[in-house]
Parts: structure tokens; sequence; C-alpha cells
């Protein structure tokens, strides 16, 4: 299965909107890269999940929209960026139910494919980002 790597989440707060970003790169090895040319189709998964005490992940608070990746035919690795955000009201994000609590939040991210062996990658989580309560 393809590897996700360098993924990142930035959280920008304006007024009462936040815009979630996350980055990542999906690296598809040669073996990977042939079966795409057979016709086997990836996308991503990306959650946004609340951690608690540093690992404990919480229920997800917003499921992006799948971004598909196209691996081409050669040899060797292919690396493709992948790109999810989206513009929320702050009250979504709010995990911690006390008020003036921080939120700390990371992505979560997987590569699917289906009707493989191995339909999802290892869960990869970004960095975290606190928004203050």
């Amino acid at each position: 299965m393809p590897t996700v790597e360098n993924a990142n989440l930035t959280l920008r707060t304006v007024d009462d909107q936040v815009n979630v970003i996350v980055d990542f790169d999906v690296r598809f090895s040669a073996f990977e890269r042939q079966l795409a040319a057979l016709g086997m189709r990836y996308h991503s998964h990306v959650d946004l999940v609340g951690i608690d005490n540093g690992t404990d992940v919480g229920p997800t608070i917003v499921s992006f929209d799948h971004e598909s990746f196209f691996p081409t035919l050669g040899t060797g690795d292919e690396v493709l960026s992948g790109h999810v955000h989206d513009k929320l009201d702050r009250s979504v994000l709010q995990e911690d139910p006390d008020s003036g609590n921080a939120d700390e939040l990371k992505a979560e991210i997987r590569i699917h494919s289906v009707d493989t062996p191995v339909e999802f990658t290892d869960i990869v989580f970004s960095d975290q980002e606190v928004l203050l309560g």
C-alpha cells in the first residue's frame, strides 16, 4: 500500500471562522504504479480528530471529501501531493466541552484502495494544532 508522508495541519482563525488545511504526500511504489495502470484506484480519507493528553484520540469532528490519486506507470517511487481544506465555524471544532479549554486537533490520514487484501494504509497523524478555547 502507498505511504503517507509529511502530514501537516494548518488552522487559520478569522473572526468566528477557521480555515482548516491539511497537506500531505502519498508515496507510490513501482508495484502500486503498475496496479494503477491496470485500473487500481486510490483515494484519501482525511478526518479531523481531537487529541487529549497528547495521545488519546477522540471521535471524528469533521471528515473531508475524498481526494483521488492517479499514479502514472513507471519505475521507482512516485510522490503525489494531497491537499484538503474547508472553512468551518469555530463552534464546530469545540472538542473540549469546558469553556476556555483549548482544543487540540490533528488530521488523521489514510489512503484507501478498494478490492485489495489490505484496503487501507496505516493511519498517519499530522502535527497537532491548538485552538484556544
